[in-house]
């Protein structure tokens, strides 16, 4: 992560590793056997994400292709991680000002795609074969939103306030 903020050349880089690295925030990430996932598909979506800026940098096919591979290697360990290509967009933006569609946009739709379906065969395998069906996963579009609106909060203040209860 540190690389990564670095070469994006924002300031109190190694502070934020540093935060990261230290926050309880995600400690089940690390302490939980069934949350290995979680900590596998970050080192692969932050692999994915620095190969992919170096690609923006140097344009060549062959860090463009292992920018690629690492983004499917986070995909196979946790779904969650297809929205890379987004964010890759936000930090081109950030970098640049502007998105150009064939330097910036055109090289990650196989990504989006790929990510799509990866999220898709997710949603379908939950549904089908884990069983996530039923008056808990029928939320309105509303209730969804309030949903999200309270994870945003919940973790916010767990970010500043770890130990506070739940």
């Amino acid at each position: 992560m540190v690389k990564i903020v670095r070469r994006l050349e924002i300031h109190g880089a190694l502070l934020a590793g540093l935060l990261f690295a230290l926050h309880p925030l995600c400690v089940e990430s690390v302490a939980w056997i069934s949350e290995q996932k979680s900590t596998l598909s970050v080192v692969f979506y932050l692999a994915a994400a620095l190969a992919y800026l170096k690609f923006d940098d140097s344009r060549k096919r062959s860090t463009y292709f292992l920018a690629f591979v690492w983004f499917a290697a986070a995909l196979l360990t946790k779904t969650v991680t297809a929205a890379l290509p987004g964010a890759l967009l936000v930090i081109l933006w950030w970098r640049r000002g502007r998105i150009e569609w064939k330097r910036d946009v055109q090289p990650l739709v196989p990504w989006f795609a790929v990510g799509a379906s990866a999220g898709l065969f997710t949603a379908w395998v939950e549904s089908t074969l884990i069983g996530a069906q039923g008056a808990g996963f029928a939320l309105t579009p509303v209730q969804r939103f309030l949903l999200a609106g309270r994870a945003l909060c919940f973790y916010a203040v767990k970010v500043i306030l770890p130990f506070a209860g739940s």
